[in-house]
């Protein structure tokens, strides 16, 4: 239940003494939230198979290779400086590079899943929002393909934004926010109150530790660590700060077990600009405002009364499956025609990059994949085989009556001069060891054009194909 909306302005048609007659907390506002909309890529990714532990990569810009900005290389660079390398997402969560979470948005390979992890987790009135064409927020990200919505840039409704926490907090349950507890007649009974009913739009699991995820943001080198300080916070919570281009809008979403809100600061005169960090804000010509100055401070700073005498709540549980990750996720197409084998592999969310090998196979047919394990958008290289290479004879044994002769030097045990000696044929499964692991130098999908290992061999009776 919605418990109060919070203006700096009051309520008149004198803007000169600052009123405005707009549901400014209710209402979708022409500003974005920033980086608080990385969530729902975050989000996104763990219903694909990914953990808050799995490594992710900082680089200090990147190029998507999925969006485009106005026809042109859609690069984004950070608002700060990072080290380079891998981070546990949730690290990611907490510091907030922008150049991992549109890397991240590309191994999606698509925008229209975050749009719609958005949608079901609460940002429904400010995606339904039209924009200049009539087109809803939602469809006009979708069509433009819109690398950036992860950056938090479209119009937003603070009060969605606290509907997100509050989601994300009750298990992956949405209801609609609504300031009614209930109605009751003369009588005391109570009364219907039409209004949609609640869904559970994610799993528990996904939800309680996306919670965990985002539980850093308060903690150093979160980027609200400061506004939490200094207003003596000692609980823990979600949070997620954002910033817009130029400062022009910041906010912060934070939520205990007992409470979600959202802050959202943007100029709402006709001239917008910068926004200064001072006491009250100020338009400024150089912004300097961030999610965890003005706006984390003011959410910290209302939530220490409200939880004035409220128990210290312990966050939720969470599920294995959502901070390590699926584990072994890659469909086994060995054996496969190749256009069928591609579709399989893309159905379980990982990209496809064809390589023809020779191979004894039937020409067409898949002869090897690599890597068998990997996060979702992932690049998987199937080996197709062209059906020219020739079986290996059998080694030759001695002929009945003559004496056995050891191996010479640059000889296998089967007399071939130049040939290893036997081992795993083609066909074998190597063992863990023989494959890169997350975050062992640069992983399929982050700009690399070839794999980092020759595509690895599965045998057909080894496990099932994947379907």
């Amino acid at each position: 239940a919605v418990r109060a909306l919070v203006a700096n302005r009051d309520y008149g048609i004198d803007a000169d003494a600052g009123q405005t007659s707009y549901a400014l907390p209710s209402l979708v506002q022409g500003f974005g939230a920033g980086s608080i909309y990385k969530i729902f890529t975050a989000a996104t990714l763990l219903e694909r198979g990914m953990g808050i532990m799995n490594p992710v990569p900082v680089t200090n810009s990147y190029t998507s290779r999925v969006f485009r900005d106005n026809g042109g290389a859609y690069t984004v660079t950070n608002a700060g400086k990072y080290r380079t390398g891998s981070i546990p997402l949730q690290t990611a969560l907490a510091i907030s590079p922008n150049t991992t979470f549109v890397a991240l948005e590309d191994k999606i390979g698509s925008i229209d899943p975050v749009v719609n992890m958005a949608y079901r987790l609460g940002m429904r009135q400010s995606l339904n929002f039209k924009d200049s064409s009539g087109r809803t927020i939602a469809d006009a990200v979708k069509q433009e393909r819109r690398g950036s919505y992860t950056l938090g840039a479209e119009p937003t409704s603070p009060l969605d934004l606290a509907n997100v926490g509050a989601t994300l907090m009750s298990g992956g349950k949405w209801c609609p926010p609504t300031p009614i507890d209930a109605v009751l007649d003369r009588n005391g009974h109570p009364v219907p109150v039409p209004e949609a009913p609640c869904e559970q739009v994610v799993p528990d699991g996904l939800a309680n530790s996306l919670v965990t995820g985002l539980s850093k943001d308060d903690q150093p080198s979160g980027t609200s660590f400061a506004a939490a300080q200094a207003a003596h916070w000692n609980r823990p919570i979600l949070g997620k700060t954002g910033t817009t281009q130029n400062n022009r809008s910041a906010g912060f979403l934070g939520a205990t077990p007992q409470y979600s809100g959202a802050v959202l600061v943007w100029p709402d005169g006709s001239q917008p600009s910068g926004i200064c960090d001072s006491d009250p804000p100020r338009l400024c010509s150089n912004g300097d405002i961030f999610g965890g100055k003005v706006p984390a401070r003011t959410w910290f700073n209302a939530m220490v009364p409200l939880h004035e005498g409220l128990p210290v709540m312990p966050l939720p549980p969470t599920d294995p499956r959502y901070v390590a990750g699926a584990g072994p996720n890659v469909p086994n197409v060995v054996g496969q025609g190749e256009n069928v084998a591609q579709l399989t592999v893309e159905r379980a969310g990982f990209r496809v990059k064809r390589v023809v090998s020779a191979s004894d196979q039937p020409a067409g047919t898949v002869a090897g994949e690599a890597p068998t394990t990997a996060q979702p958008g992932d690049m998987i290289t199937l080996s197709v085989s062209d059906g020219t290479a020739q079986p290996k004879p059998a080694p030759s044994s001695p002929a009945a009556g003559d004496p056995y002769q050891p191996p010479q030097a640059g000889q296998d045990a089967g007399g071939q001069p130049g040939q290893p000696a036997d081992g795993p044929q083609t066909g074998d499964r190597p063992q863990t060891g023989d494959r890169p692991q997350a975050g062992d130098g640069p992983q399929a999908g982050d700009g690399q054009d070839q794999p980092t290992t020759e595509p690895t061999r599965r045998p057909h009776n080894h496990r099932r194909h994947g379907g």
